[in-house]
This record gives structure tokens, sequence and C-alpha cells, in this order.
């Protein structure tokens, strides 16, 4: 597990499957009440062909809830750009 900070303090859990010649990433963003773990099944089918990122959004699974107010989309969004940014390898 890897731990990323996004730009208002929040800590979010990440996993990060490595592929040893990535030529793609695949990002899975899970929906409401659900965690990172939800994407197990697809991880394991696509194991080796990509580097494999999943998240836990904030207030879900191992990641921080963050202050009041601040679960909106557009800070949903905010966080996933931070995601990729921290996880996915340059091309």
């Amino acid at each position: 597990m890897i731990t990323v900070v996004t730009d208002d303090g929040v800590r979010l859990a990440a996993d990060v499957d490595e592929c040893a010649a990535p030529r793609l990433a695949v990002v899975f963003a899970h929906g409401w009440v659900l965690n990172r773990e939800a994407w197990r099944f697809q991880r394991r089918a696509l194991a080796g062909t990509a580097t494999l990122v999943r998240y836990d959004q904030r207030g879900h699974g191992g990641s921080a809830p963050g202050a009041e107010g601040s679960l909106t989309v557009p800070r949903l969004g905010d966080d996933l750009a931070a995601v990729i940014e921290r996880t996915v390898p340059p091309q």
C-alpha cells in the first residue's frame, strides 16, 4: 500500500501492481460505500498486462475522510488526479 496526499492534506490509500513493461495503466475508481478491494476480480484478470492502480476514495476503506464539506464531485476529480500523478508511470 502507498499513501497519496492530496492538495488539501487528505491521505488516500492506494495499491499499485507494477507491470514489467508498462504500456498501459488502469486506474480503478470505486463507487459509493465501496473500497479498492471491489476490483479483486478485475485485478486478477488483468495481472501482468498493465500497471494496475486501485485506491480508496476519501472517507472509504483506508483513506481519511477529509474536512466536513469536502466530499464533493469536483473534489473526487481532484483526488483522482492526485492518485494518477503519484502512481501512474510517465510515458
